[in-house]
């Protein structure tokens, strides 16, 4: 199995509820119309979840340098089969990998390549029409 994770500063919403101005709700028909739970694609994303704000390690938005009470962090986590793996690990190993100061703290975090980001936003935006 394979998890990437992806994380989005987005404008936080008049009303307070999470994740309305993120981008992958954007364009919603209704207001209330947001994304949560899994979303399923035959692409090689496989199952894909949103988190909000409130669902998120507190620790872990001040060490990605939140400071904008304008702005609230999302993140899509996508998860993978076996079979779907592969096609990820041949975009890991294509240079050049994304830093951030959050490795130096976690050790368990690898940074994807920006292969992975790319393909992985494309494939996004393609399963959440965007």
């Amino acid at each position: 199995m394979t998890k990437i994770n992806l994380y989005f500063l987005c404008e936080r919403s008049e009303d307070g509820k999470p994740g309305v101005n993120a981008w992958w709700n954007k364009g919603s028909v209704e207001k209330e119309c947001r994304l949560f739970g899994a979303s399923v694609a035959s692409l090689p994303l496989g199952q894909i979840y949103p988190w909000y704000e409130q669902e998120l390690d507190m620790n872990l938005k001040s060490k990605l340098g939140q400071h904008n009470d304008n702005r609230e962090l999302c993140a899509l986590t996508i998860y993978c089969d076996v079979e779907n793996s592969g096609f990820w690990d041949d975009l890991q190993h294509l240079p050049p990998l994304f830093s951030s100061p959050l490795q130096l703290e976690y050790d368990t975090l690898v940074p994807a390549s920006r292969e992975v980001v790319g393909e992985a936003l494309r494939q996004l935006r393609k399963t959440l029409q965007h």
